[in-house]
């Protein structure tokens, strides 16, 4: 018999205070609505870069999840702008501009939105 603090699932025990994880994406705020391309806030300076921009794309989901934004130390979102501008400087055959470069990280961010 389990104790009362869990219960059966399919022969496995499942703690009844464990948090249930829940899936959340950010395609809506990522891509264009009319296209589905990815915006340019998280769009890489080269189109050989499959990845997103990692800190636009933190951003986004500090802004989504206050609770995630809270955990930032001061001056994160400057280190952001800073980490970008570094690993922009290792791109000097790019085939375009971040937008984040012109705007700021946070601008780009919320220039996506509307």
């Amino acid at each position: 018999s389990s104790s009362s603090s869990s219960s059966s699932i399919r022969g496995g025990n499942v703690n009844r205070n464990c948090i249930a994880l829940q899936y959340m994406d950010a395609i809506d705020e990522m891509t264009e609505p009319t296209t589905g391309q990815l915006r340019e806030a998280y769009r890489d300076v080269s189109d050989h870069n499959i990845h997103v921009v990692w800190e636009t794309t933190i951003l986004l989901w500090m802004r989504r999840l206050p609770w995630y934004g809270r955990l930032a130390p001061p001056g994160f979102e400057e280190e952001l702008k800073k980490t970008l501008m570094e690993y922009i400087k290792t791109k000097p055959w790019a085939e375009r501009k971040q937008v984040a470069e012109t705007v700021g990280v946070n601008a780009a961010v919320f220039r996506c939105r509307d």
